[in-house]
């Protein structure tokens, strides 16, 4: 990863993001967010 700073939120781990880099990056950060949301939202229930 360090090699390859361009691919941040342009490329996914696969590389299979280069043509729909602006639609499905944002999409990607939307679940990224909901995702964490959700984690922290169980720890609260756990802790």
């Amino acid at each position: 990863m360090a090699d390859e700073p361009r691919k941040v939120g342009v490329y996914d781990t696969d590389g299979n993001r280069t043509a729909t880099g602006g639609a499905a990056g944002s999409m990607n950060w939307w679940v990224i967010a909901l995702v964490v949301l959700v984690i922290l939202a169980l720890l609260y229930f756990f802790l």
